[in-house]
């Protein structure tokens, strides 16, 4: 490969939850595991800057050099604050951080995490039985297929999670009515781990004044929606809102965004309506889910692909 072509491609890790005694429902790097991950990263890669990859896609700056890597984290949680960016701040390199606005903000618990939690707490037997049940009573409500149908339909293998972790997670994520989902999953992660969502939210993620205290130690913050949605399932107006909101909520943590910003679909979910969404709103940058080395001449630079941290040493 020629250096020139070299340039065009990047590769983008993405982690979520980086701390020690996790649970093995969410999948974390422990922190030793990160610290050899950086260590690899450092002996293969060249750590690139946001700001970098966005002028190089749009040949306005240096092109990038041979092996750039870009280091993404989703979702906002605590352990971004706490362990990952003294990690980074002290090897001088940038990640980029993708907070949702009800979790940092608000005080709420995402859907996803509390499907997490709750797994953990009283095991996915458990869970997913209860699923089974909420849906039953439900489906006159709802107009539903019986939960042994659904079941069926949805308890197929994912790539890190086993049919009948499958099943609870379409179900609770995409399947089931808006409404139901959320009672759902406020259901079962108050029975299981906590009634008091603030509470647990507080510790879970990181606020206002620690995103700001990254932003201002050099890390780049992008928005990933209000609610951590997926956004090709919204109407154009939802669409539009879970955009609009991620932009008003950086501005109040002070990252500029008037020559544009960057956006993390949540759960990687897009469609061709999303990423015009994404335009519309002045997006510059924006990232997906698909396990690939980014091609800045194949790939939008509105929808770049990410490898998973479970796809590097560690």
């Amino acid at each position: 490969m020629s250096d020139m072509r070299s340039a065009r491609r990047l590769t983008i890790v993405t982690w979520h939850y980086v701390r020690d005694d996790a649970p093995v429902e969410l999948y974390a790097r422990s922190v030793a595991e990160f610290s050899h991950q950086l260590d690899h990263i450092g002996e293969a890669f060249i750590p690139v800057r946001l700001d970098d990859v966005a002028a190089a896609a749009q040949n306005t700056g240096n092109p990038l050099p041979a092996n750039a890597c870009l280091l993404t984290f989703d979702d906002g949680y605590r352990d971004h604050y706490d362990v990952v960016f003294p990690a980074l701040a002290a090897r001088g390199w940038q990640g980029v951080f993708f907070p949702v606005v009800r979790a940092a903000r608000d005080g709420q618990v995402l859907d996803v995490n509390k499907i997490q939690f709750a797994i953990a707490s009283a095991g996915l037997d458990v869970i997913s039985l209860e699923t089974c049940q909420a849906i039953d009573e439900a489906r006159d409500t709802f107009d539903l297929k019986d939960s042994r149908t659904l079941y069926k339909e949805l308890a197929t293998a994912g790539l890190h999670n086993p049919p009948e972790a499958m099943f609870v997670k379409r179900a609770l994520q995409t399947v089931l009515p808006a409404a139901l989902r959320a009672r759902i999953c406020t259901e079962i992660f108050e029975r299981h781990v906590s009634t008091d969502e603030a509470a647990f939210a507080a510790d879970l993620y990181a606020g206002i004044r620690e995103l700001q205290a990254m932003r201002d130690g050099g890390m780049a913050i992008g928005g990933h929606g209000q609610q951590h949605e997926r956004m090709n399932a919204l109407s154009p107006q939802r669409r539009a809102e879970e955009f609009e909101g991620s932009r008003a909520f950086l501005e109040i943590l002070g990252v500029p965004v008037e020559d544009g910003w960057s956006f993390c679909y949540p759960y990687g979910a897009h469609d061709t309506a999303t990423l015009a969404a994404a335009r519309a709103a002045g997006c510059t940058t924006a990232f997906v889910l698909t396990p690939e080395v980014a091609d800045l001449d194949r790939d939008d630079i509105l929808a770049l692909p990410r490898i998973d941290t479970n796809d590097l040493p560690h």
